[in-house]
C-alpha cells in the first residue's frame, strides 16, 4: 500500500480530494487507508479523529465509488484503499459523462429555441449601470442581422464604437434615423465602411434622449445619463414587427445621406 512522507501537507491533500468530489470526511478516511494495508472502522475513527457513525457513513460513499473494498476475517471488518489508479479511471469516467452530457445539450438548445418561437411570450429584461447596458448594446449588435435604430449622435455617440465593432464583425447590417448635427455629418462618411445607412432628420424643437434599435432577435432601448445609464431589451415577436413596419414606413421616402451626397 502507498506509504506518504511525512513531509506531505495532509491539508493541501485533503484539499486537492475535495476539489474532485470527495467530503471533507471521505478525504480524510480515504488517505489515512492510504498510509496503511488495511484498517477497522475503529481504527480509523481513531486516526482520523472522527465519531464511528460519520466513518461508516463516509466509507458507504467511498466503497460507492470504488475507492475503497472491504475483506472479512472472522467477524471483523477491514477496509483497503484501491490504488489510486482506480481514482484516476473514476475522474476520467466523470469527464466522459461531462463530454456527453455537453454534447446532449449542444443537440437540445436547437430544439429548445423552437418550442420557445412558437409560445409568444413577452420576455423584458432591464439593465442598469454602464457595464450592464454596454452588455445590452453588444447583444443588440450581434444578434441582430438586421437593425432599425433612432436617436441622436449628441446623446448616444460615446456607445457607437462597441456598438459598431460588434455589428460589424457579425456582418449585420443597420438604417439609423438620426437627429442632423455636426457628429451625424461627421459620422456619415463612414457609413459604407461600418454597413450602415444614416437618414439625418432636421427639426430644431424634436429632441431623443433616448436611442431605441430593433431587429429580429429583440428591440432594445436606453439612456446614456454618465451617473446611471438604464436599457430595456423586450423580445416578442409582435411588438418587433409593428416597430419594424413603423421604421420601415419611416424610411420609405427617406434617402441615406450617402446617396444624398453622391455625384
Amino acid at each position: 500500500m502507498l506509504k506518504l512522507p511525512n513531509i506531505i501537507d495532509n491539508n493541501m491533500l485533503i484539499t486537492s480530494l475535495n476539489k474532485l468530489g470527495f467530503s471533507n470526511n471521505e478525504s480524510k478516511i480515504y488517505l489515512e487507508l492510504l498510509k496503511t494495508s488495511q484498517l477497522t472502522a475503529g481504527k480509523i475513527a481513531k486516526r482520523a479523529d472522527l465519531p464511528r457513525a460519520t466513518v461508516y457513513s463516509a466509507l458507504d460513499g467511498l466503497i460507492h465509488k470504488g475507492l475503497v473494498s472491504v475483506s472479512l476475517a472472522g467477524r471483523v471488518k477491514y477496509f483497503t484503499a484501491e490504488s489510486v489508479s482506480v481514482l484516476k479511471n473514476m475522474i476520467q469516467q466523470e469527464d466522459e459523462k461531462i463530454k456527453q452530457k455537453k454534447q446532449a445539450l449542444e443537440e437540445l438548445i436547437p430544439q429548445i429555441h423552437q418550442l420557445e418561437q412558437q409560445i409568444d411570450r413577452p420576455e423584458i429584461t432591464f439593465y442598469e449601470g454602464k457595464k450592464a447596458v454596454e452588455s445590452l448594446l453588444i447583444s443588440t449588435a450581434s444578434r441582430n442581422k438586421h437593425i432599425y435604430e433612432i436617436g441622436d449622435w449628441r446623446v448616444f455617440g460615446p456607445t457607437q464604437p462597441k456598438f459598431t465593432q460588434a455589428r460589424v464583425l457579425k456582418g449585420n447590417q443597420i438604417d439609423l434615423i438620426a437627429l442632423d448635427s455636426d457628429i451625424a455629418r461627421v459620422e456619415t462618411k463612414n457609413d459604407e465602411k461600418f454597413l450602415r445607412r444614416q437618414y439625418l432628420v432636421k427639426d430644431e424643437g424634436l429632441e431623443i434622449p433616448a436611442m431605441l434599435a430593433v431587429g429580429d432577435d429583440h428591440l432594445a432601448i436606453f439612456t446614456w445619463e454618465k451617473d446611471n445609464p438604464i436599457g430595456i431589451k423586450i423580445r416578442n415577436r409582435k411588438i418587433i414587427k409593428t416597430l419594424q413596419s413603423l421604421f420601415y414606413l419611416a424610411i420609405k421616402n427617406l434617402k441615406p445621406e450617402q446617396t444624398k451626397n453622391s455625384p
